[in-house]
């Protein structure tokens, strides 16, 4: 949504957004696969070996806590990163044409993130709350992790009830991709007229 990263027409700032990118989601991967991979190996044999005594239903709400702390302080600061490349981008639109519709496309996707951001943190705080408090009740089930789950069912339940309001963004970003590339190729033929 809004991420189209063609609707980056400086190649400075697609460079800068791609690099972005590809760090994010090596740093979400690696960090987050080595703590949870390392976190449940130290929970599972604990587990096993101290059946009676280990309470495994902290460890899983302290993992999970953990995780999503972790996911957050990383993709905030690349957010705002990315928000700044788009700024950037919009600054050099201004007087052309298509301006006005990056602009509208720009303050959807902004109002639907907003949305969906307040629906996803609130999400996500409801279900640490939830495993903290069935990890109270029941110290020694692991099951109660799965009150992590929610707030993938959330963010499921968020991307079919805007659906709609996607789809027009998408719409948008298609309007925009084509009259930029109709605008280049004009360039590129007076370009090669005046050669």
């Amino acid at each position: 949504m809004y991420y189209n990263k063609e609707l980056f027409i400086n190649e400075e700032i697609k460079v800068d957004y791609n690099h972005l990118n590809k760090k994010q989601t090596v740093l979400l991967l690696s960090i987050l696969l080595s703590i949870a991979l390392v976190a449940l190996a130290v929970i599972i044999t604990l587990g096993i070996k101290f059946s009676e005594t280990f309470m495994t239903g902290y460890a899983m709400a302290i993992l999970g806590t953990v995780m999503f702390a972790v996911m957050f302080s990383l993709v905030l600061p690349f957010r705002m990163k990315i928000d700044i490349l788009r700024n950037k981008q919009t600054e050099e639109l201004k007087g052309q044409p298509v301006y006005e519709k990056y602009v509208e496309l720009l303050n959807s996707g902004r109002e639907l993130n907003k949305i969906t951001d307040c629906i996803t943190f609130g999400a996500v705080a409801i279900s640490i709350i939830a495993v903290w408090v069935l990890a109270t009740i029941f110290p020694y089930d692991f099951w109660c992790a799965y009150a992590f789950v929610l707030p993938i069912l959330i963010g499921n339940l968020i991307l079919l009830t805007r659906r709609n309001k996607i789809e027009q963004i998408k719409k948008s970003e298609t309007e925009i991709l084509q009259e930029l590339h109709k605008e280049n190729e004009n360039q590129n033929g007076e370009a090669k007229g005046v050669e």
